[in-house]
């Protein structure tokens, strides 16, 4: 009987505001807590510009929603991007020794095997006796020099290299149980992201934000109009020259075109390789298109927009500038305007110019395995773990604490404007490391693109979320991607780290640019150079290496058989976390490099 009030108080609690469960005493203070104490540490990156005072501060101001809402504790570890990942991997390597065993590397398969056990042991835990204390009469335990519990994962080769090591903990039992509600709030391609494809399972909960912008040519109503044309029919490199061709030509005293920063064709390439080494693409190319890394400067659909941007900034007709304000057509008297932005963007200037996509919000690597938490492997409290990471997607209150720090200490909210100001300026955080983009109050630093984008609970942002494309090297890394070859016994590895290949080409790709900046010829010459240099790259030793399959690392046969699993698993190797690759299973050679 004891154990079933017991049960229905608990049923009673859960229901309730958290308002009402903090409500007693000062701040929260004196208010019960029925859960055993334990001390997390969360490791993450801030700004140069915190202090150890401020740290401390917000600590204080977590600690006020943890303890109160999950009996946790909880140590800010914080570090500057250079210093965090030699920290991290230090500490992290240390609970590994300390442990004395050997990581293990779970599969999907064998999670799911798991499940019953895990269901009996929550049902045990469901039916223990609580012990309700004071807040003020809890003494949490210290945490070890060396503990990490939740930490920031901030790239792909984080990601993928404490995943093979199995010093991240999957997390697919939590995603399919208590915290399934994380798949409503969290963007589809943040949640590929974070998953392993070598074991089909989740290691890490992204914090869910806004992916990629927007390049648009922005094209003058006046001239767009009396010439004729229709506005979507100039979204590319090609279409935008003839435009340019017809306004030199009938719209004098106009600039033809302002770049705001920096159009390029529509090319992908590997990380740490240049400009040169990777796929072209095209217009309408996704996730799936196949893009097998090999020089560029043959592609004749390269060659072509890459001489017309050329030749278009060479006569004039291109000039660089920055982005002129709303309602200023009629002076700067640009015929177009090449600039990235938000889905806002165009409205602003709908007055005056027509916009065009020529490029949609793209997910990255760069841009999607840049921020989530994990749970460290060696954790002893990964259930209390994964209640702070959900917080931070889901409630707003944690969320704002974890940015600003304590209301009316260091931050208050303005009564006028509904915006955050910001009193302590020894806690800064990037929004990227802290939470959920679209419960975060905006605050009174933020410029007007950023407030637009906030505005209405994040309306516009989640909106542009809505048409984001993925890049078709979404996903993989020759650096850390982990990869099944169908015979692995047939390969070898190259003579150098596929690092250092990369850093060969892109020194290759680096003096091409010297000379193409060097060169003084038309387009046509300019192409047959590119020709002459797509020659001499391929004939380059570590280009040569770095597309043979039957290297286990060389980028080309780590990208096949990436490809194979990723968009053809009925055909791929059973995942394992032991790299290997084989030329079978390279995709169709209809790819996107033809």
């Amino acid at each position: 009987m004891k154990k079933r009030l017991t049960a229905a108080l608990l049923c009673v609690l859960m229901i309730l505001p958290v308002s009402l469960l903090t409500s007693c005493g000062g701040g929260g203070r004196s208010t019960y807590t029925q859960k055993t104490p334990v001390t997390l540490t969360l490791y993450t990156i801030t700004d140069e510009k915190t202090t150890e005072d401020g740290i401390k501060a917000a600590q204080v101001a977590i600690n006020d929603f943890t303890e109160v809402n999950f009996g946790t504790h909880v140590e800010l570890r914080m570090f500057t991007a250079d210093e965090y990942a030699e920290v991290l991997d230090a500490r992290i390597q240390a609970m590994a020794d300390a442990s004395g065993e050997a990581p293990v590397v779970t599969t999907a398969a064998e999670e799911e095997a798991d499940a019953a056990d895990d269901t009996a042991e929550e049902t045990q835990k469901s039916e223990e006796t609580k012990v309700y204390r004071k807040r003020e009469d809890v003494v949490y335990p210290k945490a070890g020099d060396n503990q990490v519990d939740i930490f920031l994962v901030s790239n792909i080769d984080m990601f993928n290299t404490y995943c093979a090591a199995g010093m991240l903990r999957p997390i697919d039992d939590y995603l399919a149980g208590t915290y399934t509600v994380l798949n409503k709030y969290l963007n589809p391609y943040l949640m590929q992201a974070s998953k392993f494809l070598a074991t089909g399972m989740h290691y890490a909960v992204p914090n869910n934000h806004m992916v990629g912008e927007y390049e648009y040519i922005l094209l003058n109503k006046e001239i767009v109009d009396s010439f004729g044309y229709y506005p979507d029919d100039i979204h590319t490199i090609l279409q935008l020259n003839d435009y340019v061709t017809d306004v030199t030509a009938h719209a004098a005293g106009y600039t033809p075109v302002i770049d705001t920063y920096g159009i390029k064709p529509l090319a992908v390439t590997l990380d740490g390789a240049g400009d040169f080494f990777g796929a072209y693409i095209g217009h309408g190319a996704s996730g799936d298109t196949s893009a097998m890394p090999k020089s560029i400067l043959g592609n004749g659909k390269f060659q072509n927009e890459f001489t017309t941007l050329r030749e278009l900034r060479k006569s004039g007709k291109m000039i660089n500038g920055e982005m002129p304000a709303p309602g200023t057509a009629a002076q700067t008297k640009a015929a177009a305007i090449l600039v990235k932005g938000d889905i806002n963007l165009p409205e602003l200037y709908a007055d005056e110019y027509y916009a065009s996509v020529y490029k949609y919000p793209t997910a990255t690597n760069d841009n999607t395995y840049n921020s989530m938490y994990g749970i460290c492997a060696y954790t002893k409290n990964a259930d209390r773990c994964m209640e702070i990471i959900s917080a931070l997607q889901t409630d707003e209150k944690f969320r704002n604490i974890f940015q600003y720090g304590k209301k009316n200490e260091d931050y208050e909210i303005n009564n006028k404007t509904g915006l955050i100001d910001i009193i302590n300026r020894e806690y800064v955080m990037d929004p990227l490391y802290t939470g959920n983009q679209f419960i975060l109050t905006p605050n009174s630093d933020m410029t007007d693109a950023e407030l637009a984008l906030a505005a209405d609970k994040w309306k516009a942002a989640k909106e542009q979320n809505k048409y984001i494309a993925a890049s078709p090297y979404f996903g993989f890394s020759p650096l850390s991607t982990v990869a099944a070859f169908d015979d692995p016994t047939t390969m070898t590895e190259a003579p150098k780290t596929a690092e250092d290949m990369l850093a060969d080409i892109k020194k290759l790709s680096d003096d091409f640019n010297s000379r193409i900046d060097s060169f003084n010829g038309d387009s046509e010459a300019l192409k047959a150079l590119m020709s002459t240099m797509n020659d001499e790259m391929k004939d380059n030793k570590s280009v040569k290496n770095a597309g043979k399959t039957i290297f286990t690392n060389s980028p080309l046969a780590l990208y096949n058989a990436w490809y194979k699993m990723m968009y053809k698993p009925e055909e791929a190797p059973a995942p394992t976390t032991t790299a290997a690759a084989a030329d079978s299973a390279a995709p169709a050679e209809t790819s996107a490099n033809e």
